[in-house]
């Protein structure tokens, strides 16, 4: 049977905001190798200022990315909030995007990514109305992480919330990123093991290409980062760090070259520390970066480091591997199914001594990696194509 996945992305990249939910994206072009696709993503609600927008304006912008793959970018202007308004507004517009296809090429399944995201919330909340199997890509580590944020008489009710969801009987199949969000799911949210499929993150196809892998015998030693730095990433523990070695280890640190890429609200906190207590250091900012430009600064490092306090599955480190680099990151989450002894070295979560230490360990041993195997073994796991042939062996179990 031709399938056809109406893919509902809580995260995607616009122009705004070219890093959000590139991960979601990727999916969504791995399964578009074996199946129609057809992305949705609600980019705002925005209180209308019209008063002709009765009870409220639903924009669409439609983008081609290939042929199995359209997304449709949705903008709501609501002049009303109250009343269960929005929630039916965007209950009629899934049915009516479904209906659209329903001659040429019938939708066969919902695929929600990140299910805590207010469109695929109301999606599964009234799945009863839209008739069709429902498979869950979860990315979000809300579920380990940032409930316990909330207040604590909302942590529980929130809890509850997501276990009915979770568990509503048009949610055929629950697809964490790595087991150990599998595992959170099946033990804090009572999802039955049977309905998990542990499908991982998709390493794009720029980190699949034969890049030279940095082999020069210069004195200078490569370190390359790049994330959205935003809490749970640690930035600052990586630059109290080298705060340590330049203390203990000067000759060393003048050694290193830093190349650091990413944005986020850390950035400046990072660029101020580095300033007042780091002027001396060998560094480079580049801001926002291509996956190309990424790629490019790959084969340029020595190794990759990711300092974070909580994780999934991380792109970055996936793509750091399909590049053949050793990795230096916390020893959180997915962390722990990306890294072992052959690709790279774990510290603990926010324990500068164990990271000097680790890091220290890493630079002593760094010539000791078999960077080609790390690249050839990370490839086959990671590639477009064998992703998207998971996700959709799942489709086929569920239409």
């Amino acid at each position: 049977m031709p399938m056809h996945a109406l893919f509902l992305a809580g995260w995607w990249p616009t122009k705004e905001y070219p890093l959000n939910g590139v991960f979601i994206r990727e999916h969504a072009e791995s399964i578009s190798n074996f199946s129609k696709v057809t992305a949705v993503y609600l980019r705002s609600v925005n209180k209308s200022k019209s008063w002709f927008d009765f009870p409220s304006t639903i924009k669409q912008e439609t983008i081609v990315i290939n042929e199995n793959l359209e997304v449709l970018i949705i903008d709501v202007d609501l002049k009303i909030r109250k009343f269960g308004v929005l929630e039916k507004q965007l209950t009629r517009l899934i049915s009516q995007i479904i209906k659209r296809y329903e001659i040429t090429k019938p939708i066969n399944l919902i695929h929600i990514n990140v299910l805590t995201t207010l469109l695929n919330t109301i999606v599964v909340k009234r799945s009863n109305q839209f008739n069709l199997p429902i498979v869950i890509t979860e990315h979000s580590s809300f579920y380990h992480t940032e409930i316990f944020q909330l207040p604590k008489d909302e942590i529980e009710i929130k809890k509850l919330e997501l276990i009915k969801l979770l568990n509503m009987p048009k949610v055929k199949f629950l697809l964490p990123v790595s087991v150990q969000l599998g595992n959170v799911l099946i033990e804090n949210y009572l999802v039955p093991s049977n309905k998990i499929k542990n499908i991982p993150n998709v390493a794009n196809d720029v980190f699949l290409s034969n890049y030279i892998v940095n082999n020069s015998k210069t004195s200078s030693i490569v370190i390359f980062a790049a994330a959205i730095w935003n809490p749970p990433k640690n930035p600052i523990l990586f630059f109290e760090l080298l705060v340590l070695l330049k203390q203990k280890k000067f000759d060393l640190y003048k050694l290193l070259k830093i190349n650091w890429a990413g944005e986020g609200i850390q950035i400046r906190e990072v660029k101020q520390f580095v300033n007042e207590k780091l002027k001396d250091l060998n560094i480079t900012f580049f801001g926002f970066l291509t996956k190309t430009e990424i790629a490019y600064q790959m084969s340029c490092a020595d190794f990759l480091v990711h300092p974070t306090d909580a994780e999934n599955l991380p792109c970055i480190i996936i793509e750091g591997l399909c590049s053949g680099l050793p990795i230096l990151s916390s020893k959180v989450n997915g962390n722990l199914e990306l890294i072992d002894d052959s690709n790279g070295l774990l510290y603990e979560a926010k324990n500068l001594i164990d990271f000097y230490e680790k890091f220290m360990e890493m630079i002593s041993n760094i010539n000791k990696f078999d960077k080609a195997k790390i690249a050839v073994n990370s490839r086959g796991k990671y590639n477009s194509l064998a992703i998207g042939k998971q996700i959709v062996d799942v489709y086929s179990k569920t239409i």
